[in-house]
């Protein structure tokens, strides 16, 4: 891993990180079908009258060779201080990452077979951005977040390549008002572009496999500090 800041001014950064890391083995879960004879273990398991060479569902975990991970991350901070008025009071939070991997993924359990693809659960690209507003009586912030596609099994289950996530963007917003030292009025909205959970198998197919829809959720509340 390498990073370098500058602290350019006050309550401000711009900073960038570059990072390597070599993955000598992946721990994979792999589901696969077959006789129950197999598995090592004892026919009393089985229900009374069952045949031993009766198919299962069989899911194990096996060390795959893994491989590289490499990216970087750039960050941009700033409080706009040298702004007349209450513009001095605003401020900007900047953020972006870049991700490439190259993880060997077995097929099966026991075939020596390998898939080449990205990390599971990991974007290639992503992004943060928050704008906020900050006095010693209110306070206000709006992020915007980012999220690339990325998997989320790899091989995919019933003969897919693999299964993933589509991108999202979600944009939320929070605000506190200090009525004293001890009390403060908070309101926060979350999800407010109202982005779905879209799922998909297989990557020349694109099926939906997954498509749920949790809406914008608003909360107000109150703290109070005795």
């Amino acid at each position: 891993d390498f990073s370098g800041e500058w602290y350019f001014a006050e309550e401000s950064l711009l900073s960038v990180a570059l990072f390597y890391k070599d993955i000598d083995s992946y721990v994979q879960n792999l589901r696969e079908t077959r006789p129950f004879n197999t598995t090592g273990l004892p026919d009393s398991l089985l229900p009374p009258g069952m045949p031993n060479d009766t198919p299962f569902e069989i899911t194990s975990a096996v060390n795959t060779p893994g491989g590289p991970l490499k990216g970087y991350e750039l960050n941009y901070q700033q409080a706009f201080s040298f702004l007349p008025g209450f513009w001095s009071d605003f401020g900007l939070l900047l953020n972006y990452t870049h991700v490439e991997s190259e993880i060997d993924y077995a097929v099966s359990p026991t075939s020596g077979t390998y898939v080449t693809n990205d990390l599971v659960n990991l974007s290639p690209d992503a992004w943060n951005a928050t704008v906020y507003y900050e006095t010693d009586k209110f306070s206000a912030r709006v992020s915007g977040s980012y999220r690339d596609d990325y998997l989320q099994r790899v091989p995919g289950q019933n003969n897919n390549d693999v299964e993933g996530k589509h991108e999202t963007f979600n944009l939320d917003f929070s605000l506190t008002w200090n009525l004293s030292k001890q009390l403060a009025l908070t309101l926060e909205g979350i999800n407010l572009t109202d982005e779905f959970n879209h799922q998909f198998v297989d990557s020349v197919g694109d099926r939906t496999s997954v498509y749920h829809h949790t809406g914008r959720q608003f909360y107000a509340g109150f703290r109070y500090q005795f």
